[in-house]
C-alpha cells in the first residue's frame, strides 16, 4: 500500500504544477495516472490492499477520493484555473480525511509549494 501511496503522492504533485500553469493536456495525463493508481485499490487487483489493518482502503478509495477525481476531472476539462484550484485543495483534504478515517491522520498531506521533481517543465 505504501508503493501505491507514493504513486498517489507523486502523481498529485505533478497534477498540482501542471495545473497551476494551466498546462491541462499534462494535468488531465496525471489525473489519468493518479486514477489509474487508485483503480488499483478500489478495484481490489492487488489482494493485498484490501482490507490494510481492519480498514477496507478500495472502499475508502472508492467513496472518498474517486468522487474528489471528478471534481479535479471537471475543473480541467473546463479549463478553469480557480476551478482547479479549488478541486486540488478538495483532493487534499479528501486525502487527509481518508488518512483520519482509517487511523493515520498522522500523515498529512498539503498543497506543494515548490515541484518534487524539479527536472519536468510544466509550463505548455
Amino acid at each position: 500500500m505504501a508503493d501505491v501511496m507514493a504513486d498517489y503522492q507523486r502523481y498529485a504533485d505533478k497534477l498540482y504544477f501542471a495545473g497551476k500553469v494551466q498546462n491541462w493536456e499534462l494535468a488531465r495525463w496525471y489525473l489519468w495516472k493518479l486514477t489509474k493508481a487508485s483503480r488499483v485499490v478500489a478495484d481490489g487487483d492487488v489482494a493485498e490492499y484490501r482490507p490494510v489493518e481492519e480498514y477496507d482502503v478500495a472502499e475508502l478509495t472508492r467513496q472518498m477520493l474517486e468522487p474528489a477525481l471528478q471534481v479535479v476531472d471537471s475543473a480541467i476539462a473546463s479549463q478553469d484555473a480557480q476551478a482547479f484550484q479549488n478541486a486540488y485543495t478538495t483532493l487534499v483534504n479528501t486525502c487527509n480525511a481518508c488518512h483520519h478515517a482509517s487511523q493515520h491522520g498522522f500523515v498529512q498531506i498539503v498543497e506543494p509549494d515548490e515541484p518534487t521533481h524539479k527536472n519536468q517543465k510544466y509550463a505548455p
